[in-house]
């Protein structure tokens, strides 16, 4: 996957002023006010948080495939030998970190496929501060979302998951707002120009449905989370299951705190079926993902990996049936 992003910190620029901030934070919460936006907002948020979290599953796939050769390479001598060849075409030597044992963290060289170089590592970055290339519609919605919530006083928050126990999407979503305070100076008018462009969309939307933008919000549940998924007008009714998008193992793995080896023991002793060897992006349904947490609850021998699946099996029992 290409790199969309460069914007590792600290880019040494100016950070932007707080006062300034607090004005572009003003200016949005106008723009929701002036449009009854609020919904819109939330429904394209969640659509950002729907794309963000099949990179971030992807990302996690990758780390822990490189974790698993690097624990191969370790243990083959073959593998380790350079001057020995590639053991298939395409196959290059390079420098390799076992996951860290008693002994620290190691490096050792040794031959590794072409699906994990480097240079196809999934990113998961979040759009702020900006980057250095073009953004899509959900990641600026979520980007002026998280600037009027850092700063904005006085008025509601936009975060579809406030007063949710969603997990994922709430932790997600926190982490980009924290990602304001390192927006330097010159995003400034970039931000701004986005607000137009913004404006822009609400206005449209009103005119070809006759509507306010809040009213033609996007419908979108954000393509998964933890507990109960809060609708796009933020006001927090269940929801049927059937219309739950179900768990990546990401989300699983964030509950439990269990490795996706582990998760998916436990899936297997209760037959449920787990993701193919190289398939990405699997997602258990709202019944899979039950029946897996309630036999790690029954079965973990930690007591706060049961206490943290009984709280999200409590959680999914408030959806209605």
């Amino acid at each position: 996957m290409l790199q969309r992003y460069n914007n590792d910190l600290p880019r040494g620029e100016p950070l932007i002023q707080a006062k300034i901030l607090t004005a572009l934070a003003n200016d949005i919460g106008a723009v929701i006010r002036e449009h009854a936006a609020l919904p819109r907002f939330r429904g394209m948020v969640l659509r950002w948080y729907a794309d963000w979290s099949q990179l971030r599953d992807a990302e996690l796939e990758f780390k822990e495939q490189c974790d698993k050769h690097a624990r191969r390479v370790q243990a083959d001598e073959r593998l380790q030998d350079e001057a020995a060849g590639p053991p298939e075409d395409g196959w290059k030597f390079k420098a390799v970190v076992p996951p860290r044992d008693a002994k620290g963290w190691q490096v050792i060289g040794g031959w590794a496929p072409p699906d994990l170089a480097p240079e196809g590592f999934p990113e998961a970055p979040f759009p702020l501060p900006l980057p250095d290339c073009e953004i899509t519609m959900p990641e600026k919605f979520a980007a002026l979302a998280a600037v009027h919530d850092f700063a904005a006083r006085g008025t509601t928050k936009i975060a579809p998951w406030a007063g949710s126990p969603d997990v994922v999407g709430g932790v997600a979503f926190r982490s980009l707002v924290d990602c304001v305070k390192n927006i330097p100076e010159s995003d400034e008018p970039h931000l701004r120009a986005i607000l137009d462009e913004i404006r822009c969309d609400l206005r449209a939307c009103a005119a070809s449905t006759g509507k306010s933008g809040g009213d033609v919000a996007d419908q979108t549940t954000g393509g998964g989370g933890s507990g109960q998924v809060v609708s796009p007008d933020g006001d927090g009714r269940k929801q049927d299951r059937s219309r739950h998008p179900g768990f990546s193992m990401a989300q699983l793995r964030c509950i439990t705190r269990l490795s996706s080896d582990t998760v998916n023991k436990y899936a297997k002793q209760v037959k449920v079926p787990t993701a193919e060897r190289g398939k990405r992006n699997h997602r258990f349904t709202f019944g899979e993902a039950h029946t897996i947490l309630e036999q790690i609850h029954s079965k973990s021998v930690e007591k706060r990996t049961r206490e943290r699946c009984r709280a999200e099996l409590d959680r999914m029992d408030h959806w209605e049936k």
